[in-house]
């Protein structure tokens, strides 16, 4: 009998020791895994916020909230080109000056650009009829909602003044084999403001506003695109503009949010300010991680 309630002494350390080897491993695993993941979900920030505000419209940045959320729109730029001023023609080129130069002082159709405003898009030489560019709209001198001046590029729908060409434009590029200039030609013609300051010359193609909303009702980081530019700003993930939208879950268990960007937030100027918390997904460790990235604007020109 005291045998075998040594034995079984015994047998009860072993499995005690056991255990402990092979439970310890996996929770040290399990641990590892949930600060990998915290720590993907904060450069998955990073990462998609400051490639898109990097690649914004000047002046285009918004903040806004409702009910727990914060909400960063902006208008993504696809392609960038430089125009050539009314005034400004030099050279010799096969392409008439009244086509490569962008008047402001009426609706103008044509306008030639330095650079190719969509890169990956084949055009054919002057005088042929043309390539489509796939949908969006020009931006030309945008100064934001509230800047006094009351040029907005969220305005498709037109109005005075105009940064904006209105939905519905239809965009044809030729290029010019001697210059190679490209020539941008509207229909139906589209009177640009004159841009402040007038040495302005950078013309954008965008073609869908990006949006994100930071709700820390639900502890969620959200991303949307794909869908039209309009002058009202989302105010949550519902919002009727969403409708198609294409949405992207960046990042849960969001325990703060705060972007900040100029004065009063109103009018977001030189520096964007992104300001998050994320915690981890399970376990009774108390692990958090701050985001804090403060991203330049290019709102000079």
């Amino acid at each position: 009998m005291i045998e075998m309630v040594i034995a079984l002494t015994i047998s009860a350390v072993l499995v005690g020791f056991a255990t402990y080897f092979i439970t310890a491993p996996m929770d040290a695993y399990v641990d590892h895994a949930a600060r990998a993941q915290l720590t993907a979900s904060s450069e998955n920030i990073t990462r998609t916020m400051t490639d898109d505000l990097k690649n914004a419209v000047p002046n285009s940045v918004r903040i806004s909230s409702s009910g727990g959320r914060t909400i960063l729109e902006l208008l993504r730029v696809e392609g960038m080109a430089y125009f050539r001023p009314q005034g400004a023609l030099s050279g010799p080129s096969s392409i008439p000056t009244s086509a490569r130069e962008l008047s402001f002082g009426a609706a103008d159709g044509q306008f030639s650009t330095f650079g190719s405003i969509s890169p990956g898009t084949a055009t054919s030489p002057y005088g042929g009829p043309g390539v489509e560019l796939p949908g969006g709209h020009l931006v030309i001198g945008n100064l934001g909602y509230n800047s006094g001046i009351g040029t907005d590029a969220y305005r498709v729908a037109g109005g005075s003044p105009n940064v904006i060409t209105p939905s519905g434009t239809k965009i044809w590029l030729n290029r010019d084999p001697l210059t190679h200039e490209e020539t941008i030609t509207l229909d139906p013609l589209f009177r640009f403001t004159s841009p402040v300051p007038a040495n302005v010359t950078r013309v954008f193609w965008v073609r869908t506003p990006v949006t994100y909303i930071c709700n820390t009702n639900t502890n969620t980081l959200r991303r949307f695109s794909e869908y039209p530019i309009t002058d009202t700003t989302p105010t949550d993930e519902g919002s009727p503009q969403f409708s198609g939208a294409r949405m992207s879950l960046l990042a849960e268990n969001v325990v703060s949010c705060r972007f900040e960007c100029g004065p009063n937030n109103d009018r977001c100027q030189s520096l964007f300010v992104v300001d998050m918390t994320v915690a981890r997904a399970a376990g009774p460790e108390n692990d958090v991680l701050r985001v804090l990235e403060q991203v330049p604007l290019d709102n000079a020109k």
